[in-house]
Protein backbone atom coordinates (compact mmCIF):
# COMPACT_ATOMS: atom_id res chain seq x y z
CA UNK A 1 0.00 0.00 0.00
CA UNK A 2 2.83 2.37 1.06
CA UNK A 3 4.56 1.61 -2.64
CA UNK A 4 0.65 2.37 -4.22
CA UNK A 5 0.82 5.64 -2.38
CA UNK A 6 3.69 6.64 -3.59
CA UNK A 7 2.75 5.81 -7.25
CA UNK A 8 -0.25 8.11 -6.71
CA UNK A 9 1.53 11.03 -5.48
CA UNK A 10 4.11 10.44 -8.25
CA UNK A 11 1.01 10.89 -10.65
CA UNK A 12 -0.20 14.02 -9.20
CA UNK A 13 -3.18 12.03 -6.79
CA UNK A 14 -2.05 13.56 -3.93
CA UNK A 15 -5.37 12.91 -2.21
CA UNK A 16 -5.46 9.17 -2.88
CA UNK A 17 -2.07 8.92 -2.02
CA UNK A 18 -3.34 10.06 1.97
CA UNK A 19 -6.05 7.59 1.55
CA UNK A 20 -3.98 5.12 0.97
CA UNK A 21 -1.29 5.89 2.85
CA UNK A 22 -3.49 6.53 5.65
CA UNK A 23 -4.83 2.74 5.31
CA UNK A 24 -1.37 1.60 5.22
CA UNK A 25 -0.31 3.70 8.17
CA UNK A 26 -3.73 2.28 10.44
CA UNK A 27 -2.74 -1.86 9.41
CA UNK A 28 0.76 -1.40 10.08
CA UNK A 29 1.07 -3.13 13.64
CA UNK A 30 3.04 -1.93 15.17
CA UNK A 31 2.26 1.69 13.83
CA UNK A 32 4.65 2.65 11.19
CA UNK A 33 6.03 5.95 11.60
CA UNK A 34 7.56 6.44 8.73
CA UNK A 35 3.84 6.49 6.83
CA UNK A 36 2.71 8.95 9.09
CA UNK A 37 5.81 11.15 7.39
CA UNK A 38 4.67 10.49 4.36
CA UNK A 39 1.32 11.30 4.95
CA UNK A 40 2.56 14.89 5.52
CA UNK A 41 4.66 14.78 2.85
CA UNK A 42 1.94 14.01 0.40
CA UNK A 43 -0.22 16.57 2.35
CA UNK A 44 2.40 18.92 1.36
CA UNK A 45 1.66 17.93 -2.52
CA UNK A 46 5.17 16.46 -2.49
CA UNK A 47 6.45 13.18 -3.26
CA UNK A 48 8.91 11.63 -1.15
CA UNK A 49 11.65 12.22 -4.10
CA UNK A 50 10.80 15.86 -4.02
CA UNK A 51 10.68 15.81 -0.17
CA UNK A 52 14.18 13.85 0.20
CA UNK A 53 15.99 16.47 -2.49
CA UNK A 54 15.04 20.02 -0.13
CA UNK A 55 16.01 17.85 2.86
CA UNK A 56 19.66 17.48 0.95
Amino acid sequence: MDTLAAAYAECGDFEKAVSIETAAYELSKPPNENFSKRIKIYKMGKTYAEWRETRN
